[in-house]
């Protein structure tokens, strides 16, 4: 996923996507605020939905555009991974949805049990 030698601002950006993907697969019970509140999550898309992404990186005082061209490989490599669960099953999400990610959704991620598979993989 990175250079050889990566350079802080790289290992920044990967950063940024791990807690993306982990955002994006946090349970709405255990956020202290909902993913559409839009004081705690500022960065919207054009349609106006949460951007994830965008809100990790403006947090983090990363650059956006980086972590948009890192995301991609960082979802090719955990769907590869994941994709080994039977339990777990990727599905995209409505365009036009409320929320929008950045990187690929999994029923199951978080369910009971899969963490022990996933140690397994």
């Amino acid at each position: 996923l990175l250079p050889k030698f990566a350079d802080l601002v790289s290992c920044a950006s990967l950063l940024v996507c791990v807690l993306n993907f982990l955002l994006a697969h946090v349970p709405p019970s255990r956020l202290r605020k909902p993913l559409n509140d839009a004081v705690a999550y500022p960065v919207r898309t054009a349609t106006g939905a949460t951007y994830t992404l965008g809100c990790v990186a403006f947090l983090m005082h990363a650059h956006l555009q980086d972590a948009q061209r890192l995301m991609p490989k960082v979802d090719d490599l955990l769907n590869e991974l994941l994709s080994k669960d039977p339990v777990i099953e990727r599905y995209d999400l409505v365009v036009d949805a409320v929320i929008m990610t950045g990187c690929g959704n999994y029923k199951g991620l978080l369910a009971v049990g899969a963490a022990d598979r996933q140690l397994e993989i």
